[in-house]
């Protein structure tokens, strides 16, 4: 099973799109600094392949981190 990594993954498109991949069984990892909100993926926390970090994308150590953990990365991370 694949590991993705989604920044900004609490906005519209990466809500979306995380809910998509774990409906395909993919593990999906959401890091978020929750500028606004975390409810667009308060419906993923049940699913035991989510998880959610809350966290920013300028911190290189939790990137490093995260980055060999993970397959796949999706940049979604901005302030818009």
């Amino acid at each position: 099973m694949k590991n993705i990594l989604i920044t900004g993954g609490a906005g519209y498109i990466g809500s979306k799109l995380a809910t998509k991949l774990l409906e395909l069984n993919f593990n999906v990892t959401v890091l978020d600094i929750l500028k606004f909100s975390s409810k667009s993926v308060s419906h993923l926390f049940f699913n035991k392949n989510f998880k959610f970090i809350k966290g920013d994308v300028r911190n290189k150590k939790l990137m490093k981190s995260l980055i060999k953990k993970n397959e796949f990365i999706i940049p979604l991370a901005a302030l818009v």
